[in-house]
């Protein structure tokens, strides 16, 4: 995955378990999706006398058009979270382009079922883990399925393998530090899912320095998160830093 150099909001490196809210988008990138087929009323919740519901996914496009990865972050019902999974692959994708250059992206794909069809809408990924009060009513309902809180875990959060980032040429700090800060999912077997930087120094940073974090990043492996005995998905936030003083990137905290 190639990351383009970007300039982002300096706000600090403390990380954060629960990715902030953005409304607007940092920047224009423009990504068209065919959504054909779209997403089916399940037939069993038909039956069973549901009339509505919801399904939310994270997906991740690069350069060429091709769907990397996707992941369910939260559903209503399991069954309708299962639909949403199933056309998502079959979807077709652009290659998403910024200021006309392909680049990665990542959105958040949110489908509202009702009996008249269903209301597909994208959104920016940093508006990903927003609750409402219908999910946070909802913590404790087996048929539903949500990415869980860190602060829900049975246990804390623990790498069970750390990867360094490669240390960068001089030039590219060009004597100056620079920090990014990534957010991820760690998926039921304790994999690193979805990596992407949110956040770094005032300065743009240079798409080499975001791909040696990004690789690394992507090879860490946590014990599996559980909730009360029960495998789950869940978020994290880890900053890097970039120092010329060391000539070497480091991470400067875990996974919080």
């Amino acid at each position: 995955m190639k990351f383009r150099s970007i300039a982002l909001a300096f706000v600090g490196f403390t990380a954060s378990c629960v990715l902030a809210s953005d409304p607007a988008p940092r920047s224009t990138i423009d990504l068209k999706i065919d959504v054909t087929p779209e997403p089916e009323f399940p037939t069993a919740l038909a039956q069973a006398g549901y009339i509505e519901g919801s399904a939310a996914a994270i997906i991740v496009v690069d350069e060429t058009g091709q769907l990397r990865d996707h992941l369910l972050i939260d559903a209503s019902h399991r069954l309708f979270g299962a639909e949403l999974l199933r056309v998502i692959p079959q979807w077709r994708y652009t290659a998403p382009l910024k200021a006309g250059v392909p680049v990665t992206a990542a959105r958040r794909v949110e489908v509202r079922f009702n009996a008249s069809g269903a209301v597909i809408s994208i959104f920016g990924h940093n508006a990903v883990l927003l609750r409402s009060p219908l999910v946070a009513q909802a913590l404790h309902d087996k048929l539903r399925y949500q990415i869980a809180s860190p602060r829900d875990l049975d246990q804390p959060l623990t790498a069970t393998k750390v990867v360094p980032p490669q240390a960068p040429p001089l030039q590219f700090l060009g004597g100056q530090e620079r920090s990014v800060l990534f957010q991820f999912f760690i998926d039921e077997t304790g994999r690193v899912r979805i990596p992407i930087p949110v956040r770094d120094s005032s300065e743009p940073i240079e798409s080499d320095l975001l791909d040696s974090a990004h690789q690394a990043l992507s090879q860490w492996r946590f014990s599996p998160p559980t909730v009360n005995g029960e495998p789950v998905v869940t978020q994290a936030t880890q900053p890097f830093r970039f120092s010329p003083r060391e000539n070497e990137t480091t991470p400067t905290g875990q996974a919080l």
